[in-house]
């Protein structure tokens, strides 16, 4: 068996810095074939903490970022990096958003960004899980560049969903009016018993109904603030989408 190749790829400006990789990290990697079900955000973040793991004091992460990368490509994706212009690549930026540009282009990002604006729920779908679901769809495309009342108003626009919210508002607002002796006796009552008075679940109590944080996540602390939502149309884009894909070259 032969041993894993350490030098970095052809694309690569050879480094002027020293940085020694041990053999036993690269095992540890994560890997990524350039298939269509693979998420290329996904993959960057995963590498990204075992990096971070495996640094040593004083070396550069960027660099470290930058000589590990190529090992977690394989088939498809390392034929890709095979491809690049000789010496085109000069930092871990330039590597990554060329990675991005090829994994997730355009195409792949209006899709996904037409999910989001299009979401609605389904047929008897409880409150939580449709949140999830929506949410899923959010991280699937981190760098969406919807501000925040936006992606509000894609998920509440829904005239399912607008009932729904309203009442989790409604059953919220009722649970938090009530003495503390009242919510512990809930608590002390048995779940097959009684519902969750918020969505009427049977999995648990109602103080751990889950979607006490998600109401508060998106409409604050006063859940009536659901009947009072306007959008502010002049806000700029920007507010809920993750820093780090600012520079995307398919953002938009």
């Amino acid at each position: 068996m032969h041993p894993p190749r350490m030098s970095a790829p052809l694309c690569i400006v050879p480094f002027t810095e020293h940085l020694v990789i041990r053999p036993h990290i690269v095992p540890l990697l994560p890997t990524f074939h350039g298939m269509e079900s693979e998420n290329p955000y996904s993959h960057i973040k995963e590498f990204k903490e075992v990096c971070n793991t495996f640094q040593e004091g004083g070396a550069s992460i960027d660099l470290m970022r930058l000589k590990l990368f190529s090992f977690t490509l394989k088939d498809k994706a390392n034929i890709w990096l095979n491809s690049l212009r000789p010496r085109s690549i000069r930092t871990w930026p330039d590597l990554q958003a060329e990675f991005l540009k090829k994994f997730f282009p355009t195409h792949r990002t209006n899709g996904l960004k037409r999910q989001i604006s299009n979401f609605s729920a389904k047929e008897n779908e409880k409150f939580y899980e449709c949140w999830e679901r929506y949410m899923e769809a959010i991280n699937a495309c981190p760098h969406h560049g919807f501000d925040t009342w936006l992606l509000v108003s894609y998920f509440y626009n829904d005239i399912d969903m607008k009932a729904k919210v309203a009442a989790m508002a409604r059953r919220l607002e009722e649970l938090e009016m009530k003495k503390v002796q009242e919510v512990q006796a809930i608590s002390e009552t048995s779940v097959q018993a009684m519902p969750c008075s918020i969505c009427q679940s049977y999995e648990h109590l109602v103080e751990e109904c889950p979607t006490i944080p998600v109401v508060r996540e998106m409409f604050g602390d006063q859940a009536n603030v659901i009947g009072q939502f306007k959008p502010n149309k002049n806000a700029s884009y920007g507010n809920t989408y993750n820093s780090n894909w600012r520079n995307h070259p398919n953002f938009s």
